[in-house]
């Protein structure tokens, strides 16, 4: 990182006012990358992670309560890369906010049968 810096900073010393040079990094017009990139990484990583789980108990190597307790924060953790992306794309202006109408009731009733055993 800090050979970056230097970079960075000798390419400004090196450049002219009014001159063609280049100019030096920035992290506010690579930010949207940067932030596409990691979300993709996440969603891959957790998703290569949470087949490696199902292999498992396929195999029968661990029992249905590990499984779970390994899935819980797999789905957490993928749904940040998602909420992630979709953040990154909002940002972009390649999708626009809609205003769905959701039936709360429905909603509180899935999650709570989702949740039941718990």
């Amino acid at each position: 990182m800090q050979s970056v810096k230097k970079n960075h900073a000798s390419a400004s010393a090196n450049a002219k006012p009014g001159s063609t040079a280049e100019q030096p990094w920035s992290l506010d017009e690579h930010w949207p990358d940067l932030m596409a990139s990691l979300a993709d990484q996440i969603t891959v990583g957790v998703s290569s992670l949470q087949n490696g789980i199902d292999l498992l108990l396929a195999k029968e190597r661990i029992t249905a309560l590990e499984h779970r307790a390994l899935s819980i924060p797999t789905e957490r953790l993928k749904m940040a890369g998602i909420s992630t992306q979709q953040i990154n794309r909002f940002y972009g202006g390649r999708i626009r906010q809609s205003h769905e109408k959701v039936d709360m009731a429905q909603l509180v009733e899935g999650i709570l049968q989702e949740r039941k055993n718990e």
